[in-house]
């Protein structure tokens, strides 16, 4: 279990213990606003079976629920069944947020994997290295 060392239960986390200011010397850091409409979280995901599929769909809902900007998840489709790729379109209409399906092949350049657990390595590194 995770506690707080005696005498230290009272102390904000995120202060550096003056109380004058926030770490990082932001004044208030907690009501940071947003300064343009075309503000967008930018979430990238792979999920490999029906329990990360899960994880996934309460993540999503908890990154749009807690956000007030715009969030875009670009999910790699490769490993998604067709039941969740059908689930998140509808629930991404309902909760408010925008859902890129990506999908490519294995680089011919690129050693093939036999190991499934190596395979979705190379694939969330790739996944990153194509989108940027």
């Amino acid at each position: 279990p995770v506690s707080r060392k005696p005498g230290m239960q009272g102390v904000e986390l995120l202060t550096d213990g003056t109380g004058d200011s926030d770490i990082g010397g932001a004044e208030n850091s907690s009501t940071i606003v947003p300064n343009d409409d075309d503000d967008v979280v930018h979430v990238f995901s792979l999920a490999t079976g029906h329990t990360y599929e899960r994880l996934l769909r309460i993540m999503m809902l908890s990154v749009t629920k807690r956000t007030s900007v715009k969030v875009k998840f670009w999910l790699f489709e490769n490993f998604l069944s067709p039941s969740f790729k059908s689930s998140a379109l509808a629930m991404a209409s309902k909760i408010g947020c925008e859902i890129e399906f990506v999908t490519y092949k294995w680089p011919e350049w690129l050693r093939a994997q036999t190991e499934k657990q190596r395979i979705i390595w190379g694939y969330k590194i790739l996944f990153l290295d194509v989108l940027f």
